[in-house]
């Protein structure tokens, strides 16, 4: 009786700690940008978040999960493994999806996602629950791709001087080889140095884009795209 009942109380235990051993966070834009939802739990109708057929991106953070373009688990559904999506566009499943659960983790499933991004980079992605600023930017920097050295061969040819006449100093009885060589300058930014200030705290960032007048960044003065 008392191995039954530890059985049971073991088996309560994993089902009430099956849910915080999953997490998924939903974004509005492409490249974990705009607002974002998380759960723990599965959720039938997104319309609870205002957020019904508006996901971009998602990023997995623990376990396995199945997202569904219908409300209820309905319509088409792609199953994801931990990591970064940072275009559900690539599935067919941008601005599309409205409900979604924790899935069998070990198990195989027939409409697994292709795997996720090998490398992330979402640093400046906004984390849920956190609170946003907009701070003026105080400078920008262009930072063009560095410089490119071109060289060639050139063959000149040689001259004697007894045809003088209309320019022509001669004519070819031989030939050199000189190299030559020119610096050709880019004009293309490999980024945009921006600085700004937030709580009397000075901060520099590095972006792939040139801002506006202002930034958005969290209580740290942490930048948030």
């Amino acid at each position: 009786m008392h191995t039954t009942l530890h059985t049971a109380l073991v088996a309560a235990a994993l089902a009430l700690a099956a849910p915080a051993l999953a997490q998924i966070t939903f974004y509005e834009h492409e490249g974990f940008r705009g607002r974002v939802h998380t759960t723990s739990g599965a959720l039938d109708n997104f319309a609870g978040w205002d957020f019904n057929d508006r996901a971009s991106s998602v990023v997995v953070d623990k376990g396995s999960w199945e997202v569904c373009e219908g409300i209820g688990f309905q319509g088409r559904c792609a199953v994801l493994r931990p990591g970064s999506y940072d275009r559900l566009s690539t599935m067919g499943l941008n601005d599309r999806l409205s409900s979604t659960r924790p899935v069998n983790a070990r198990a195989t499933h027939d409409n697994e996602a292709p795997p996720p991004m090998h490398r992330p980079n979402y640093d400046y992605r906004q984390r849920p629950n956190e609170r946003l600023f907009e701070v003026n930017v105080t400078s920008v920097r262009a930072v063009l791709e560095s410089s490119e050295r071109r060289c060639w061969i050139e063959h000149q040819p040689e001259r004697d001087g007894t045809h003088a006449g209309r320019g022509v100093m001669g004519h070819q009885i031989g030939g050199s080889a000189v190299r030559r060589c020119e610096t050709a300058g880019n004009d293309t930014p490999a980024y945009w140095e921006v600085s700004y200030s937030f709580r009397g705290t000075a901060h520099r960032i590095q972006m792939s884009e040139p801002p506006g007048q202002t930034v958005t960044v969290n209580r740290n003065g942490e930048p948030r795209m």
